[in-house]
């Protein structure tokens, strides 16, 4: 059971308990592109991964605005940052045993495009333990205007669906989900607004 009660008499031994400890998350080896639930900007990535001072970790951010990629220790691939993706490689499965400090709710994360109409890809990923579906996701632009996402596309500032890279292909997704990473085009600057979901309480 998840949970068990016991009664532990001073001075005297408590038998009959098996405890099991278990990663947060397995990730597998080779390339994947990733994130981490919470907030881990208090620690190096480095520490992150469990990777000694010998290995080297290969983790890469993507620069909208640059149009071009970062590999750690350069920012902004030096932190794990709350609501953003990455590229991570790894030699052999990796287990997760750090846990974050959890992410604000609501996050925001600023993506970037030229405002020309045209296409510019961010990378997003997924601030909070539970699945965020994107059509929850307030959307605000330059302006300080704020609308649902269905509305942003309507109005083509959001220009894509959500796309996920797993087993070696992307996929469209409407759901961000916990440990990975996502790719979004949008048209102009916008921040995006994630809330947690609230697990559904039954009487």
């Amino acid at each position: 059971p998840a949970e068990i009660q016991v009664v532990v008499a001073s001075g005297e031994a408590t038998t009959g308990l098996l405890f099991r400890l278990s990663s947060l998350y397995t990730f597998p080896m080779g390339l994947q592109l990733i994130s981490l639930p919470g907030d881990y900007t208090a620690v190096d990535p480095q520490t992150v991964f469990g990777l000694g001072s010998a290995q080297r970790l290969r983790l890469a951010a993507w620069e909208a605005t640059r149009n071009q990629y970062s590999v750690y220790p350069n920012a902004p691939a030096d932190l794990i940052r709350p609501g953003c993706g990455y590229w991570l490689a790894l030699d052999g499965p990796t287990e997760l045993t750090r846990e974050g400090r959890p992410a604000k709710s609501p996050t925001q994360v600023a993506v970037y495009g030229r405002g020309d109409g045209s296409p510019t890809w961010n990378l997003l990923g997924a601030p909070f333990t539970s699945a965020t579906d994107i059509y929850s996701v307030q959307v605000r632009d330059a302006n300080g205007d704020v609308m649902d996402w269905q509305t942003a596309q309507s109005r083509r500032k959001i220009l894509s669906t959500l796309y996920a890279y797993m087993l070696g292909a992307y996929h469209p997704s409407q759901t961000l989900s916990p440990y990975l990473g996502y790719w979004v085009a949008v048209s102009e600057p916008l921040t995006l607004i994630m809330t947690q979901s609230v697990p559904t309480q039954t009487q």
